[in-house]
C-alpha cells in the first residue's frame, strides 16, 4: 500500500482512532480484533507503505496481543515478524492526556526478527521506522513523554548488504537478543541487552546496558564483546569502494557517555579493548 497524501493520511488517522473505539467498546471479541487489524494495517501504511501480511489480533479493553505477527516493505520482502506481542496501554489516552505517550504502558515480543537491507544508495529499508513521529500536543502543552517497559525474548536481526565488496560483508546477524528496559523520558531510564554476535567469520558473545538519568542530564551506554569479528559488521554498513575490510577481530569494551543526552552525544570510546 502507498503512503497516502497528506489530506488522506490525516482522514486514515481518524479512521483508524474510530475503529479502535469501535474495537475497545465493541460487544464481540470479533469486532476487537477486526477492528484493532484493519487500524494496524492503517497504521502500518503511513510508515512508508509498510503491509501486514499476517497475524491474529486480539483486542481487549487496556491490551493488545497479536500471534503470529509478519510486516513487509510493502514490495513482498520481509521486514519484520514476530511470534508474539503483547501491548499494555491506557485506553483513556484516546481522548486525555495520560502523562503516557500514547498511553503506551509496556510492549513486550517474543522471537521477533528485523530484517534491514541496505541499498546501493547507503539508504536502509527500515529508515521509515525511525522517522520522527513525535505526536502534536495541544498549544501550550508539550507532548507526553514515553514511560514504558520494554521486554524483547529470544529477538534476531539480520543485516544485508548486497553491494559491499567484500564477501564478509554482504551479512551478518545478532542472535539470541534479550532486552529488558524501563524507557521513562524526563526521570530514569535503565536497560541491559545480551545476544550473539554471528558473521561468516564465527560468533561472539555481546552484552549492553543503558543508564539515563534526564534530570541530570546525564546518560551512559556501554557494550560489551568478546573474540567479535568486525570485518563484516565494517563491510556491511560502511562499505567504501576504495577499502574493504577482509578480515580482524577485537575484544572490546565500549562506552558512551553523554552530558544533555537530548542535545549531545559523543560517540562511542573504547575502554579495555
Amino acid at each position: 500500500m502507498r503512503r497516502l497524501p497528506v489530506t488522506l493520511a490525516a482522514a486514515a488517522i481518524i479512521v483508524a482512532v474510530l475503529l479502535l473505539f469501535a474495537g475497545l467498546f465493541g460487544a464481540s471479541p470479533r469486532v476487537r480484533s477486526a477492528a484493532a487489524r484493519v487500524a494496524l494495517q492503517i497504521a502500518l501504511s503511513q510508515m512508508g507503505g509498510l503491509r501486514l501480511v499476517d497475524g491474529d489480533v486480539q483486542l481487549g479493553r487496556d491490551a493488545l496481543h497479536i500471534y503470529g505477527l509478519q510486516v513487509d516493505d510493502g514490495k513482498g520482502a520481509l521486514l519484520l515478524r514476530s511470534r508474539r506481542v503483547d501491548v499494555s496501554f491506557d485506553t483513556a489516552a484516546l481522548w486525555r492526556r495520560t502523562g503516557r505517550r500514547y498511553g503506551l504502558r509496556a510492549l513486550s515480543l517474543d522471537a521477533p526478527l528485523l530484517r534491514i537491507v541496505r541499498a546501493e544508495d547507503g539508504s536502509y529499508n527500515v529508515g521509515s521506522l525511525f522517522k520522527n513521529r513525535q505526536p502534536r500536543a495541544p498549544a501550550g502543552a508539550p507532548p507526553e513523554p514515553l514511560n514504558f517497559n520494554l521486554k524483547v525474548n529470544a529477538g534476531s536481526v539480520v543485516v544485508e548488504s548486497p553491494y559491499a565488496l567484500a564477501k564478509a560483508g554482504l551479512a551478518f546477524s545478532l542472535s539470541g537478543l534479550n532486552v529488558a528496559a524501563h524507557i521513562q523520558q524526563g526521570a530514569r531510564s535503565a536497560g541491559d541487552l545480551q545476544g550473539t554476535l554471528r558473521t561468516v567469520a564465527g560468533s561472539a558473545p555481546l552484552r549492553g546496558t543503558l543508564r539515563e538519568d534526564d534530570a541530570r542530564m546525564l546518560a551512559q551506554a556501554t557494550l560489551w564483546t568478546h573474540g567479535a569479528s568486525l570485518a563484516p559488521v565494517i563491510d556491511a554498513l560502511l562499505p567504501m569502494r576504495a577499502l574493504a575490510v577482509e578480515s580482524g577481530t577485537v575484544d572490546a569494551t565500549l562506552q558512551d557517555v553523554a552530558v544533555d543526552p537530548a542535545e549531545n552525544c559523543f560517540p562511542m570510546i573504547p575502554s579495555g579493548a
